[in-house]
């Protein structure tokens, strides 16, 4: 463990040090604007301009939050098969 996280952990408790990391968390989310509709038979639908075909309805606003955290983790996640030992690929994740 680093020294520093060692330090941390020491001053914020393990409880703290929850809440430490899930603040850290929230604020490096990717932020994507989606523009919701009210739908003409009730309830509401939304899309996400940035990514292509992405879209989702709910009947509350909470529910349509909800389908589009859901949505969107569903377009964005792809299954990327593992490179040959010994080639040229890497694999990276990087956070925006």
């Amino acid at each position: 463990m680093h020294r520093g996280l060692v330090k941390l952990q020491f001053s914020l408790g393990v409880a703290g040090m929850s809440a430490y990391f899930s603040a850290i968390q929230r604020e490096n989310r990717m932020k994507i604007k989606v523009i919701v509709h009210e739908a003409d038979e009730g309830g509401f639908w939304a899309e996400v301009p940035a990514i292509p075909g992405c879209a989702t309805q709910g009947e509350t606003m909470d529910e349509l939050l909800r389908n589009l955290h859901e949505a969107i983790e569903g377009c964005l996640s792809v299954d990327v098969a593992a490179p040959k030992p010994g080639g040229k690929q890497r694999i990276l994740e990087i956070a925006v």
